[in-house]
């Protein structure tokens, strides 16, 4: 077997529990925001996107914070990912704690 099917397998439980824990938030009203920077974070901002047309849910819920801001969904923002100082101010600016 290879060795990343090895890895995916071994985090299988734990993949298992955060499905669960965000399960049970959603349930409850809560919300899933994706941050992060570069790949990750448009990866996290592609998925937060596909939500509600896929699964039928309101977008507030699902949202996403990406380094650099929208702009960094096309164009590569290499300084907003490595700036605790700029992701603080994407942080405030996106206001992803207050419901949409």
């Amino acid at each position: 077997m290879p060795r990343f099917l090895r890895a995916v397998r071994q985090a299988l439980p734990e993949i298992a529990k955060a499905i669960d824990v965000v399960h049970n938030c959603l349930a409850k009203g809560g919300r899933l925001i994706y941050v992060g920077s570069g790949t990750s974070g448009r990866l996290g901002a592609l998925d937060a996107s596909e939500c509600p047309p896929t699964f039928g849910v309101d977008p507030s819920m699902i949202q996403y914070v990406i380094a650099g801001g929208e702009r960094a969904l096309a164009n590569a923002a290499e300084a907003s990912e490595d700036s605790s100082q700029l992701a603080r101010a994407t942080w405030l600016r996106e206001s992803p704690a207050k419901r949409m």
